[in-house]
């Protein structure tokens, strides 16, 4: 079922296309969701980010032209499974001060 304006409308939603958004909130939320000690670096990763992502000449571009996906996939999902990558090989560097543990 699709809800009519008027219900989205009071409900105070908004729907916008992922398209529409870009990359900023995802990248934004996830420089976010870093752990304390990563804080120093998120303008380098923020650097990184923008040169590899978007554009005809970034990542998703080669992706899309170049390689076949067994799943159809969207933009934003490949974005997320990026970060999801990054963030697992960020983990040897986390600190778990509760356990007295240096990274």
């Amino acid at each position: 079922a699709v809800a009519s304006p008027a219900t989205v409308s009071r409900c105070g939603m908004i729907y916008m296309e992922p398209t529409s958004m870009g990359f900023e909130p995802l990248l934004d939320s996830y420089l976010e969701s870093l752990p304390e000690i990563m804080k120093p670096y998120l303008g380098k990763f923020r650097d990184i980010f923008v040169k590899v992502m978007p554009g005809l000449d970034g990542l998703l571009h080669f992706v899309r032209k170049n390689l076949k996906e067994t799943v159809v996939t969207v933009d934003t999902c490949l974005v997320s499974g990026m970060f999801n990558v990054m963030t697992s090989l960020l983990k040897k560097y986390e600190r778990h001060e509760h356990l007295h543990q240096e990274p």
